[in-house]
């Protein structure tokens, strides 16, 4: 997700009662769809500050310091990273059609 529109509009989609605020327990799940992949440990940590028992709601506004926050900490996937998780799709594995799919996948959603 690349600019503020982008991710405000992507956040509503989290929002089910319609305030634009989503649950402080869907902060992992909205970080996910924004491409990064915190720890359990940084989402906590994350929320320590807004709401340790996960019970409010919390606005754009409140959460993309939190977001920002957590980026910088996340670690960048490197290509040794991304080379260890193909593994699974090496040639003779059972797992070559899931790696087809995969690819068809990526071909149309970009």
């Amino acid at each position: 997700m690349g600019d503020a529109g982008e991710m405000k509009d992507g956040f509503s989609l989290f929002d089910k009662v319609g305030d634009n605020n989503i649950e402080a327990s869907q902060i992992g799940d909205v970080m996910r769809a924004f491409g990064i992949n915190p720890t359990n440990a940084q989402i906590q940590k994350a929320m320590e500050g807004i709401d340790p028992a996960g019970k409010k709601r919390l606005g754009f506004n409140r959460f993309m310091p939190v977001f920002e926050t957590v980026k910088g900490a996340s670690k960048p996937m490197t290509f040794e990273d991304y080379v260890e998780g193909m593994k699974v799709f090496r040639q003779g594995s059972r797992r070559i059609p899931e790696l087809r799919r995969t690819e068809a996948f990526t071909h149309i959603y970009g």
